[in-house]
Formats: structure tokens, sequence, C-alpha cells
């Protein structure tokens, strides 16, 4: 549909005496406008902001092909069909967000060779692992940011980042993921802020982040953490800002030399003389020394670790600065055990749904 704009200006002339009155008609071609589906607007900027979706397609067909931020927010859409948008060439940023959506199939967001999509946002729907299939985000291979937050994922396979050799910024926060895999993220060597907060992450081994040497933010905090091998960010070499706070840790494994922020506040720390002194060493990266409090030894429970010093490592003291024979410690040294099997399970689970989902991927990495 096409809307023409007539503006009628009437100006009065007069020549020789003589009144007459020429009416000028001034068209103005605004060019070919479409107008939005129902639910959406702004659709003439190269925004499309659409609610109370239930047809992908009857959307998609009503959209500018020129279109390049479409944002997708809450109805009853449960599907999206592979290569939904590969007529969006100007595609940048894609928001699906609170739909009951809980499978995605192979190149579902592939656009074609012109692919420009750079934000993709998949947050706040019921996306699980085994509905995910392993290619599903193979396409946007410029995709720089991803969001995958507050769905219901409990396990991360290595093919769905295979390709987003450009992505800077991953959040999978808010979802049901128990361990990671050694490697898991190797592809992603431009990754520079990784988010895994409020998952159930218990234990990080020493190969989880192998090959992310660009990394500067991590986020772990509210995973109810309570063991990190002690070499576990020691491929983080430009590691600034580390995310601790709200999980069950005793001990702090190394500290790369990049980091400045280290946020460690609601951990039951057990307050050895070795682990105070890294402490003071660290302090001025520490944010609110004041919260990081000692659960144990009973000497200094409830006190910061600032003011441990004196009482955990003066001669007289028993502590002979390394982890007591606690059963909290005997659960700590032994963790590697909940590792090796978590390895395992997480293995088996990608056999699975390696055979399920009929690829030949390559596990033994």
């Amino acid at each position: 549909m096409y809307d023409r704009m007539i503006i009628l200006d009437c100006a009065v002339y007069s020549f020789i005496g003589l009144s007459m009155h020429v009416c000028i008609l001034m068209v103005l071609l605004s060019g070919p406008v479409q107008l939005c589906p129902t639910n959406c607007k702004f659709c003439s900027t190269g925004l499309a902001d659409c609610t109370q979706v239930s047809s992908l397609q009857e959307v998609l067909t009503g959209l500018p092909v020129v279109t390049e931020k479409i944002l997708l927010r809450a109805g009853t859409l449960d599907q999206i069909p592979a290569e939904a948008f590969r007529n969006f060439s100007n595609l940048n940023v894609l928001s699906i967000n609170e739909f009951p959506i809980s499978t995605l199939l192979n190149y579902s967001f592939a656009i074609g060779e012109s692919n420009r999509l750079q934000y993709l946002d998949l947050s706040n729907n019921r996306l699980t692992s085994c509905g995910i299939e392993a290619l599903a985000f193979t396409g946007p291979n410029n995709l720089t940011e991803f969001t995958l937050t507050n769905n219901a994922l409990d396990t991360l396979y290595e093919s769905w980042f295979n390709h987003l050799v450009r992505l800077e910024k991953l959040n999978l926060a808010s979802n049901r993921i128990p361990y990671l895999l050694p490697r898991i993220f190797e592809n992603l060597s431009q990754l520079q802020e990784l988010n895994v907060s409020s998952n159930n992450i218990r234990y990080l081994s020493s190969g989880t982040f192998l090959g992310m040497s660009n990394l500067v933010e991590l986020d772990l905090s509210g995973n109810g953490m309570i063991f990190i091998n002690n070499d576990a960010f020691n491929p983080l070499i430009n590691l600034m800002r580390i995310v601790l706070f709200q999980n069950g840790l005793e001990t702090l494994p190394d500290v790369p030399d990049s980091t400045h922020l280290l946020q460690l506040h609601d951990n039951p720390w057990q307050c050895t003389c070795a682990l105070v002194q890294l402490l003071q060493r660290l302090k001025d990266k520490v944010q609110s020394p004041e919260r990081v409090v000692c659960a144990t030894p009973s000497e200094v429970q409830g006190s910061p670790f600032l003011s441990a010093y004196q009482t955990v490592c003066n001669s007289n003291s028993t502590e002979s600065g390394y982890p007591t024979s606690s059963p909290q410690n005997q659960i700590s040294r032994h963790l590697w055990i909940y590792g090796f099997i978590g390895n395992l399970i997480q293995t088996h689970k990608t056999v699975l749904y390696t055979v399920d989902k009929g690829y030949l991927m390559d596990i033994a990495q």
C-alpha cells in the first residue's frame, strides 16, 4: 500500500486589475512506505518492535527486507523455522524473548553470505539442551554478542560455538548448567566477557578455560561452587575481573596477575594462614574486603579476613598455614572425583546427543 500526501496550497494573485485564484497542487511523493504488521511498530525506521507474536511467518512477511533490528517479545510463538530470517540481509540485531520456545533447528539464524547479524538475544524462553540441534547457531558467523539467559539449559555442546569465532560476549546466566566441560569454549578465542552466574556449577577443572586468552571478565557468582582447581584461571592471561560471590568456596585458586577486581563476599572462607596471607596481598583488588569474612576457624568466625592475620598466623597458633582435615576440607581435597565424574557424564550425554541427532562429531578433544 502506498500513501500519497497531497498538499493544496491556494494563492490569490492580481493582474491588471483582475483578480483570479490560482490553486497550486504540490504532490510530495514519499516513496513506498510499508505498514507494520499487527502488534509491531517503528517499521519505517529500520526497527521492528513486535509483541504478542503467535506466528513468525505473519510478522516477517510484513516487514521491509531492509529491517536492521527485529525485537520479538512475548506471545505463543513456540518454534523458529530453519533460515527464517534469510531474506533480511541487513539484520544486525535480533531479540526473541519470553516465548515457550524449547527447540531450535539447524541453521535457525542463517542469513546467507551477507550475514551482518552481530547481536542475538534468546533470553527468557524455555530452551532445553536436548532441544537445540548441533548446528542451530551455525550461520551468524559475525556474531559478537550472544545472550541465552534464563532458559532451561543443563548441558553445553561444543558444536554450538564452533562457528562463532568472532564472539566477544557470551551470557549463559540463570540456567541449569552443572558442569563446564574442559575446552568447551576453546573455539571462542575472541571472547572477552563470559557470564555463567546463577547456574549449578560446583567445580571447575584445570582445562575449563583453555584457549580463552582474551577473556577480560568472568562471572561465576551464585553457583554454589565449592571448589576451583588451583590452576583453572591460568590460561586467562588478560583476565581483569573475577566475580565469585555467593558460592561455597573455602579456598581461592591462583589469580592471574592481570586481575584488577575480585568479588569474593558471601563464601564460607576457611581462613588458614596461607589464605589470609594471599588475601592480604590481593586486598587492593578485592571489592568491599570488609564483606569477605571467615567461616573457620572458630576464633575468627564472622570476622573480615583483614583482621584475622594476627589470630591465624601468630607463632602460638596451631594453624599450620594449610587446610586442616575437617570434613569440609576432606570434601575439597577430593573434589577431583566430582570433576572426573562430571566429565564422564558430560561426555556420555554428548555421545547420546550426537547419536540422536545423527551427526558425526569429534568429542574426544
